[in-house]
């Protein structure tokens, strides 16, 4: 209805000139136009905002490198001490996305060398402990063996002192015996002569 109105007051100020028409007519066409470019700005603009938010969402998704739910999953499974993190899609990986998964790549590389360096430092520490009782157990052998030569040299030394206690007895005995048989030497040469 409007449309026709228009048309019809348009084509009336026309055929009857401006200069004629009422001025309340003029203000009501004025403002029909003016709603109209307002109308017209108001769509260009919400076509612009449209257009503006989908670009800020493409440039923001392409800084993550994915979606920040995503995002956020993975660091929270970081910070929570599980280094097992999958990439899921195999496209490239930007932004932040790409530096996280490098992240869980690089902490897991150096978890694997701790863990290996540990296993090899428990190895190395159950040889020393087998290399330490082997050590003290061949200890032991050896004192026990040097307190069986000790007795032994006692017993030696207590037979060599009782062997010199001997050998003086006999040594006396026998100086003894050989001056004994030097004065029955003497008598039986005193007697032969005699």
């Amino acid at each position: 209805v409007e449309v026709i109105i228009m048309k019809f007051s348009s084509r009336f100020i026309l055929m009857i000139g401006i200069s004629q028409v009422p001025f309340f007519l003029l203000f009501f066409f004025a403002i029909e136009s003016i709603n109209k470019v307002i109308l017209i700005i108001s769509l260009v603009l919400c076509v612009v905002g449209i257009l503006a938010v989908f670009y800020l969402y493409r440039w923001i998704h392409s800084q993550i490198g994915g979606d920040p739910r995503d995002v956020f999953t993975i660091i929270k499974s970081i910070a929570d001490g599980d280094l097992t993190y999958q990439s899921s899609d195999n496209k490239k990986k930007s932004g932040v996305m790409a530096a996280v998964s490098e992240i869980v790549s690089n902490l897991g590389g150096i978890t694997l060398t701790l863990k290996s360096a540990a296993d090899n430092l428990y190895i190395s520490a159950n040889e020393i402990a087998s290399a330490a009782k082997s050590f003290s157990e061949g200890a032991n052998n050896q004192a026990s063996n040097v307190e069986e030569v000790a007795s032994s040299m006692e017993q030696m030394m207590a037979a060599i002192a009782q062997n010199a206690d001997n050998a003086k007895k006999t040594n006396s005995i026998a100086n003894e015996t050989a001056l004994q048989a030097e004065k029955g030497g003497e008598a039986v040469m005193n007697m032969v002569e005699s």
